[in-house]
């Protein structure tokens, strides 16, 4: 039964209070509290408590170092320390003193080590303590805080890469499968490297937490598998990446028979991420090289390797260069994409498609949108191949297709016309400052689509007419055993593509297509239902038409220099739309005999309305002769008839003409 005290005067003579003081000496002297409370309330330490607080006295006083367990010791002060020579450090006894240590001992066979043991006090307890996983939230930092609130990223070092660009199989590191699986559980076989084992764990187990950050001039070598990117991932590497040299990279050197698993990074399916709809969000990959380290120009057309495999990432920032792959980087539905994209030797340098279906993709659709893309294209047959791409912007340049079968094996040329811009079924896509150099192929492709570009066009190499009609979709096309989305027209090639009912508005853009080299091709090719809109352009032709011979009413120049008089026939000005105007009256002799006009359209134009004026006379006496009158008219002829049957005597008219579709 608890004793309840008095509160009479120190000292108190009451039973009471005698009885409740027996009772507070026994919790002075046997509790490990570190404090008791007396009859008026007071506080008090215990003598767990005065050891306490002497131990933590004579640690700041600073420690008596002893030698050593090997030799023997007796230890009588709590602040001496005794060595342990095989460690070298010190440790302290925290239990009942004196303490006899017999040579030859260790802290474990004499007591161990632990809070009522040994402690150890110096460089190696420490150095234990720092190499914890919360070693860093140890170190204090001098704005306040720890270290570990500092360090806010990962790096795929810390879960084992080794990222000198060679390849380092599991079996280095690990004897058995288990024994991979026990760090890695998603291991398969110990031929698999350590390079992508690490980097995928560490994307696995930080994605939407940690951010992973990579040395400059690490090279991670993935064997033959591929970095899947996470919803959530972020990965940030060298702030330059560039094919031409050392930077952050990424290697595959294998391959894999299944579309769409051939690839050096891959966004990760949708539904495999848990996604509510078709999307993987949040994610950032920025300055990363990825390369299957083939020779430059490789033939890789119709190998079905991949570089970034975008999938349907939305959202995502990158910035990575690529090499040596059939498709560049790839995606099927990755909304809002920003950042740039370097591809060097490629077969399709940036395919951007949600529309065609692939083995992977067996039910295509919707829409690729908000693109805002810094792109660099060497190499490519195809520079940037979009399909139902929407409201976009994109920058940059291609370059770097020649007919040279020793320097450019991967151009097929005897079978496809290699074109820096596919665009197919496209709408408010914007083309802005791209520069188009060494190029012997197609400028830009539009079918059904909204176009607007801007091009820097350096002529030193010109399109041949000599090359194939086959595009880009061939590859997918003997894929999928259907039929190709489009071919060239069977004409002679052209530099600019706009059909059925395509607008494509080409901006800016200056050349000289007089020399001979252009006898066999064509400016533009344009059908009845497309337009082709030049806008403050100054491509000059010479005496030549170097334009398609059918439908070039479609072609609308607006400010252009030189087009205007190249859509209309001598003695008329252009007006819009395959329409003209008489520049200046025209005379016609009266027929001899009947006092006829015949007045006949140009080849290839009607006659939409006329005015007529006098019958002037000869010798420069002219004279009216009223009325003038209309014997028949249609869209190639219009005959008068006038008051004078002489051939002395002329009209003057005006023609307004359209050119037949």
């Amino acid at each position: 039964m608890t004793t309840t005290p008095t509160n009479l005067p120190v000292p108190s003579e009451s039973a009471r209070d005698l009885k409740f003081n027996a009772g507070k000496i026994d919790e002075f002297v046997t509790s490990l509290a570190l404090q008791y409370i007396d009859r008026f309330g007071g506080k008090h330490y215990t003598i767990e408590g005065l050891r306490k607080l002497a131990f933590d006295a004579i640690s700041g006083f600073g420690w008596i170092l002893v030698e050593s367990f090997e030799d023997g010791a007796t230890l009588t002060l709590p602040n001496q320390a005794l060595l342990w020579e095989s460690n070298g450090e010190y440790y302290r006894w925290a239990g009942t003193l004196p303490k006899t240590v017999p040579a030859g001992s260790t802290p474990d066979s004499t007591g161990g080590v632990g809070p009522d043991a040994w402690v150890g006090i110096g460089d190696a307890a420490l150095k234990t303590m720092l190499a914890t996983s919360v070693g860093s939230s140890m170190i204090g930092m001098a704005a306040g805080g720890t270290l570990d609130q500092v360090i806010q990223y990962v790096t795929p070092e810390q879960f084992g890469a080794i990222g000198d660009g060679t390849v380092h199989p599991l079996s280095e590191r690990y004897s058995t499968l288990a024994a991979a699986q026990a760090v890695y559980p998603f291991v398969t076989a110990l031929t698999q490297t350590i390079d992508w084992a690490a980097c995928q764990k560490a994307d696995d187990d930080n994605k939407g937490i940690n951010p992973i950050r990579c040395p400059f001039y690490a090279q991670y070598h993935l064997g033959n598998n591929y970095l899947q990117l996470n919803d959530g991932s972020k990965w940030y590497g060298n702030t330059n990446p560039a094919n031409d040299r050392v930077c952050t990279t990424f290697i595959r050197e294998g391959s894999v028979p299944t579309f769409g698993q051939d690839c050096i990074v891959r966004v990760i399916n949708s539904v495999d991420a848990g996604s509510s709809d078709e999307f993987v969000r949040n994610l950032s990959f920025e300055g990363f090289k990825l390369t299957r380290k083939r020779p430059r120009r490789y033939a890789s057309k119709g190998d079905k390797t991949i570089g970034f495999h975008a999938n349907f990432a939305i959202g995502l920032k990158i910035n990575v260069a690529i090499s040596g792959c059939e498709y560049g980087l790839l995606g099927y539905g990755s909304w809002n994409m920003v950042g740039t994209i370097i591809v060097d030797s490629c077969h399709k340098g940036i395919w951007l498609d949600p529309d065609t279906a692939t083995p992977e993709h067996t039910s295509p659709g919707g829409s690729i949108t908000a693109l805002d893309l810094r792109v660099q294209v060497d190499a490519c047959v195809f520079g940037l191949v979009l399909r139902h791409v929407q409201y976009s912007k994109i920058t940059g340049w291609v370059e770097g297709m020649l007919i040279n079968p020793t320097i450019y094996p991967i151009y097929d040329y005897t079978n496809e016309t290699a074109i820096a811009v596919t665009a197919y079924g496209c709408d408010g896509l914007d083309i802005e400052s791209l520069g188009i150099e060494a190029w012997q192929g197609v400028m830009i492709y539009g079918n059904s689509s909204t176009v607007t570009s801007s091009i820097k066009w350096n002529q030193g190499a010109l399109l041949t007419n000599t090359t194939g009609k086959h595009g880009p979709y061939y590859s997918m096309s003997q894929l999928m055993s259907n039929a190709e989305l489009f071919t060239l027209p069977a004409t002679n090639n052209s530099y600019f593509y706009s059909l059925n009912g395509c607008l494509l508005t080409l901006r800016n853009m200056t050349g000289d297509m007089s020399s001979s080299s252009f006898a066999n091709t064509f400016l533009i090719t344009v059908d009845a239902n497309a337009r082709f809109t030049m806008q403050n352009t100054g491509i000059y032709f010479g005496s030549s038409r170097i334009i398609a011979p059918a439908n070039w009413v479609n072609i609308i120049p607006v400010g252009d220099r030189f087009m205007p008089d190249y859509l209309v026939p001598n003695g008329f000005t252009y007006e819009s739309n395959g329409q003209c105007i008489s520049t200046n009256w025209t005379l016609k002799a009266v027929n001899s005999g009947d006092g006829r006009v015949v007045i006949d359209a140009p080849a290839g134009w009607k006659i939409i309305d006329f005015t007529v004026g006098l019958v002037i006379g000869t010798q420069s006496q002219a004279r009216s002769y009223a009325p003038i009158g209309i014997v028949s008219t249609n869209d190639s002829q219009i005959i008068f008839q006038t008051g004078v049957d002489t051939t002395g005597f002329s009209i003057c008219y005006k023609l307004r003409m359209k050119v037949v579709k």
